[in-house]
């Protein structure tokens, strides 16, 4: 009967178009509304947590709203405050209870991500460690922070950095600050660029679930990380590369006439094309297709240097690329340079000197990162990155978490972490 009324007063009353209704109304695990800005879904939302607690008999307390700023929340709890007193007036068989959710509603869950992140850290902080007092840090605060780091590293004077870490961390740091190879990078790259480094990829490397002791770990697995990349690389690049062989070696160099063509002139890019017809003319292993790319697209290949290159061969090619792929030699070319790239990383990778420099770069910045983390600790703050890694610590470790909620609802999705 409740949800008869219900329904019935948002068709007569409330005004609701066919569609709001049903995702008012709809049951099941999982309820998307896709539509336009200024369509009405934030309403839509705000009805439906109506019909939670209305029909449903759905607590306060077990149903988490969030949404992507804290004006946007405001504004939540209000329109709803408003449609539960509206419910409260015109439908005598929900008084009671909208009497007493509106009574409660200051207490329910309405917030951006964050908000809701660090009341879970306040309410449950304990699991993980964390001081219930705990507050945002501020601006000024960050700021000073890398801007003493930076000054630290540039003067060599970071004997007081390395006090303040303790136990493997602080081993770490005086092996990485005494390094000739960390002296070398900061001469080479100065230590604001590297504070700019470690302050933009603390934020990445955390959104993926790392920290400060996986990303040390991961600088002394960077040559199995490389050939991992390479290998994926390849894999993901084979369908292009040996469409680009067929397209070369059977449509585009034949049908301009090679290889006898190539052999009528004495034109540069003549002696290129038959050679490159006679060295591929077998489709290549998979293994050999990095090499194809570099002979077709790098600066002595094929196509590497079409500058001032003019003749009966380079035209007819010019044209016959145009015909199988849309394109003339020079835009095909350039447009993938992308390929070049890496086939180049796959065929050479980095030198044993690239390695090590990026492995203490990654090192430099997991320091950077510990250092940021103990300062925080210390002070009694959280970053905004901070709130939703703790918050996630504190769902893994508080039994009473993941089934406190009942329903969950997101406004602006997409803008949600």
């Amino acid at each position: 009967m409740s949800t008869e009324t219900f329904r019935r007063y948002l068709e007569e009353e409330a005004c609701l178009e066919p569609e709001q209704i049903r995702a008012v109304m709809r049951d099941g695990p999982l309820v998307v509304v896709s539509a336009g800005a200024g369509t009405g879904k934030t309403l839509t939302l705000a009805w439906r947590f109506v019909r939670l607690v209305a029909v449903d008999r759905v607590p306060l307390e077990r149903i988490l709203t969030i949404t992507f700023t804290e004006k946007a929340a405001l504004e939540m709890r209000e329109r709803i405050r408003r449609l539960m007193d509206e419910v409260r007036e015109a439908v005598p068989d929900f008084s009671g209870l909208m009497e007493d959710s509106l009574s409660r509603l200051d207490e329910a869950y309405i917030s951006t991500i964050h908000a809701f992140s660090m009341r879970v850290l306040r309410e449950c902080g304990l699991s993980v460690d964390v001081d219930p007092g705990i507050r945002l840090i501020t601006p000024p605060e960050e700021n000073f922070f890398w801007q003493y780091l930076e000054r630290s590293i540039d003067r060599e004077e970071t004997e007081y950095l390395v006090e303040t870490l303790f136990g493997k961390w602080r081993d770490r740091a005086r092996d990485v600050f005494s390094s000739n190879l960390t002296s070398d990078l900061i001469d080479s790259f100065r230590a604001g660029a590297v504070r700019d480094l470690a302050a933009s990829a603390i934020p990445i490397f955390e959104s993926k679930n790392l920290g400060p002791d996986a990303l040390w770990e991961w600088a002394d697995d960077l040559p199995r990380r490389d050939a991992e990349l390479a290998s994926r690389l390849l894999s993901i690049s084979i369908p292009d590369w040996r469409q680009a062989w067929r397209d070369w070696m059977e449509l585009i160099l034949p049908d301009a006439g090679g290889p006898g063509i190539f052999r009528s002139d004495g034109a540069k890019f003549s002696a290129r094309a038959a050679a490159f017809m006679e060295s591929w003319k077998t489709e290549p292993a998979e293994e050999d297709l990095p090499r194809f790319v570099m002979d077709l697209l790098g600066k002595e290949g094929l196509l590497g240097n079409l500058s001032g290159a003019t003749g009966k061969s380079m035209k007819a090619v010019d044209g016959s690329a145009r015909n199988t792929t849309g394109q003339g030699l020079k835009d095909y070319r350039d447009d993938r340079a992308r390929w070049l790239r890496a086939a180049k990383w796959i065929t050479d990778g980095f030198s044993s000197g690239e390695t090590e420099a990026r492995a203490q770069l990654l090192r430099i910045i997991a320091l950077c990162w510990e250092l940021f983390r103990s300062a925080k600790s210390k002070r009694g703050t959280l970053s905004f990155d901070d709130m939703i890694s703790r918050a996630r610590e504190a769902v893994e470790a508080e039994p009473s978490l993941p089934g406190r909620f009942l329903h969950v609802i997101v406004d602006e999705f997409q803008d949600t972490n």
